[in-house]
């Protein structure tokens, strides 16, 4: 069972576990574990951006993304990024790569201002490991394989599994406190709003933070207490290394994720692309005629359809950057599925890549997620930077696994971050015209459950 595969491998090296725990949109079938990768790549921080850069009387270099026959460069700051993590992938072919990329290294995908002070969480801008040897469950026929490149790396990873595992320490936590008031949070809409009426923007994501006291042995404990409340079609968990070679074992980062949105899914030789926007919320009712009433107003919601087709209209021009014309369409569109603790509104957005399209152009091409920038999403993330205090770091960034030809990332929302003895969980929903704070508030609220639920259970 893939709780008891994380129990036993998670003191190990850099332990993971890609975690189907709940169906959702005909995801979640599968959850993968591992541990001990045999190489890892770190980038700590996002490249400088041309702006922020010293004055020296001689222009900033910006490096050029393109695919082989395009005659027009793609001007990124990252790309040099985006490429070397597709080099890099390539070398480590047949390995699978397992890791995060930051919020910030999707900014860098553009020439944009930065003015939100550094985070203070603990992870990297990229951090991927490979492995040899990944656990896999099949949640649909209940049973457990083990995929590896050879024998030997199998009979490694089956003998770490076979070993028993300590029982989790109790769960140390206090309650979550927003660092956001309330007060605040309508202060930044209101500014949003002023902007939406200027023409700016269409559509504005903007996030809070909430943080508890969490006793570093209790990472694990949370985690699982996590998946068993309101288990998550693309949950995560990973642990990675310490920021520093000089830092304590015990201060690396851990980050838990109750993650139900497809970011991207990539299949190479079948020549396929998906993404899954989210975009439309209401919290779930223990009675059952007030949570199909509420379900029912989400369907209904005028607000909530037109939020959620800007962002399907934003993600079709996305793909439709990196893929044959003609070749994206929408399924499902707002179709409502309901998760344990909220009901969603998703579609599917699916396109066949173009000709010599690699893994760098498609990063390039939905990093940052639109559903959690907003429309258009220049101008949105612009704002956003303004408005929040902090750099969104891993909030909002993408987890998962990528391979030469194949590949599929969760976009980190209902994410939180344990580091040096607190967990940090940013929680946010887009802002329209008609938005209101009260009902933004208990938006945010409504996603935060799953973790106030987990974190005194």
């Amino acid at each position: 069972h893939p709780e008891l595969a994380l129990s036993r491998l998670f003191h190990r090296h850099r332990p993971f576990l890609l975690d189907g725990s709940g169906d959702g949109d005909g995801l979640g079938r599968y959850s993968c574990a591992g541990c001990d990768p045999l190489d890892a790549w770190v980038v700590p921080d996002v490249p400088a951006l041309p702006h922020n850069a010293p004055s020296s009387g001689h222009p900033p270099t910006i490096h050029h993304l393109r695919a082989r026959d395009a005659t027009q460069p793609i001007v990124a700051p990252a790309a040099d990024l985006f490429a070397a993590l597709q080099a890099t992938i390539e070398r480590w072919h047949p390995l699978i790569a397992v890791g995060l990329l930051d919020y910030e290294l999707g900014r860098a995908s553009e020439v944009l201002p930065s003015h939100a002070a550094p985070h203070d969480l603990g992870t990297a801008a990229v951090d991927f490991a490979a492995y040899d040897a990944l656990y896999r469950y099949d949640a649909d026929r209940g049973l457990a394989d083990i995929l590896a490149v050879d024998p030997d790396a199998a009979a490694r990873l089956r003998h770490k599994l076979a070993q028993p595992a300590p029982p989790p320490p109790p769960l140390q936590c206090g309650p979550l406190r927003s660092l956001t008031s309330p007060a605040q949070h309508a202060r930044a809409i209101a500014t949003i709003v002023e902007h939406l009426r200027a023409g700016d923007c269409y559509q504005v994501n903007v996030c809070r933070w909430l943080r508890a006291r969490l006793a570093t042995p209790s990472v694990l404990s949370a985690y699982l207490a996590l998946r068993r409340i309101a288990p998550a079609p693309l949950g995560s968990f990973i642990r990675f290394d310490p920021p520093s070679p000089s830092t304590l074992a015990s201060d690396a980062p851990a980050l838990l994720s109750n993650s139900p949105e497809l970011l991207l899914a990539y299949d190479f030789p079948a020549g396929t692309l998906q993404t899954r926007p989210i975009k439309g919320t209401r919290r779930r009712a223990s009675d059952p005629v007030a949570d199909d009433a509420l379900r029912d107003a989400l369907r209904m919601s005028s607000k909530d359809s037109a939020e959620h087709i800007m962002i399907v209209d934003l993600l079709r021009n996305d793909l439709g950057r990196i893929a044959q014309p003609g070749s994206v369409r929408v399924d499902g569109l707002m179709r409502c599925v309901s998760l344990p603790t909220v009901h969603h509104l998703i579609s599917t957005v699916q396109a066949t890549p173009a000709p010599r399209i690699g893994l760098a152009q498609l990063l390039h091409a939905l990093l940052p997620g639109g559903s959690i920038t907003g429309a258009p999403k220049l101008s949105a993330i612009t704002l956003i930077d303004q408005l929040e205090p902090h750099r969104r770091g891993p909030f909002y960034g993408a987890l998962g696994w990528l391979s030469r030809d194949r590949g599929a990332l969760s976009l980190c929302i209902r994410t939180a971050i344990a580091h040096r003895d607190q967990i940090t969980l940013a929680v946010g929903g887009g802002i329209v015209l008609d938005s209101t704070p009260d009902e933004e508030w208990a938006e945010t609220e409504a996603k935060a459950a799953a973790f106030a639920r987990a974190l005194v259970a």
